[in-house]
């Protein structure tokens, strides 16, 4: 969800398919995420923005995130993404393209 031209809002959740007893029932977890974009009309073919906001586990976290997001692809934005919240975090990201936007 967008808040102005350069931060976005997003959450999730994660199911682990091994179990984990750091999380919560040993599968699940859940992430609340702001990124500020230093590119949000997508000037350059890859963008790159920061990170931060909490991860949910078993105990909250502060989580800190960077990301590179490529160029557009079918209507899809794929995104690499390299942190910290109570370990190290890593994904690949695939998102809606909103056009002339990041």
């Amino acid at each position: 969800m967008p808040l102005g031209y350069y931060v976005r809002v997003s959450t999730d959740v994660g199911y682990a398919v091994r179990r984990n007893a750091s999380f919560v029932d040993d599968r699940w977890r859940g992430d609340l995420i702001v990124r500020v974009t230093l590119d949000p009309f997508r000037q350059e073919r890859w963008g790159f923005s920061l990170g931060g906001g909490l991860t949910f586990r078993r105990r909250t976290y502060l989580a800190a995130l960077m990301e590179l997001e490529g160029p557009e692809k079918a209507g899809f934005v794929p995104a690499f993404q390299a942190g910290v919240s109570g370990g190290f975090r890593g994904a690949i990201v695939l998102r809606r393209a909103i056009k002339n936007r990041r």
